[in-house]
């Protein structure tokens, strides 16, 4: 199916623990096209919050460097997407895929992230104040 999709050779699955995690999101991903397609009225009450099960997610350390990867950057990628700045402005999904490793566009996002939401001190990497963010937007809610 991936080489169908064109996705084999796709950064994020180089990365065992990001392929898994991506493929879920993927398979859940074609899941809701078909039920959309096939029976379009129960597709709506399929969906959840996010057409994603990337999201809600719990950060639990921060991602200090450009040689992080892995499920917690995926979901990152995914977090400042549905937040509207991933990709960065000017920039295409082609350009800036999710891959699960930190890169120029997921940078240039989170630093657009900290700036639109008056993030002081992280600095352009998601340390203490950005984790609390996004586990307050994009996290496990409990209830």
């Amino acid at each position: 199916m991936l080489i169908e999709y064109g996705y084999i050779y796709e950064p994020q699955f180089a990365d065992p623990a990001t392929r898994s995690f991506a493929l879920k999101d993927l398979a859940y991903q074609t899941y809701l096209g078909l039920e959309d397609f096939f029976n379009p009225s129960v597709g709506i009450t399929l969906s959840r919050s996010y057409d994603t099960v990337a999201l809600p997610y719990s950060w639990t350390k921060p991602i200090l460097n450009a040689k992080t990867k892995g499920p917690d950057v995926f979901a990152l990628q995914t977090a400042l997407s549905f937040d509207g700045e991933y990709p960065p402005a000017g920039l295409t999904k082609n350009d800036c895929p999710r891959t699960g490793a930190i890169g120029a566009c997921t940078e240039k996002a989170i630093k657009d992230f900290q700036n639109k939401y008056g993030v002081k001190g992280d600095n352009g990497i998601v340390g203490t104040k950005t984790l609390q963010l996004l586990n307050q937007n994009f996290g496990l809610q409990m209830i």
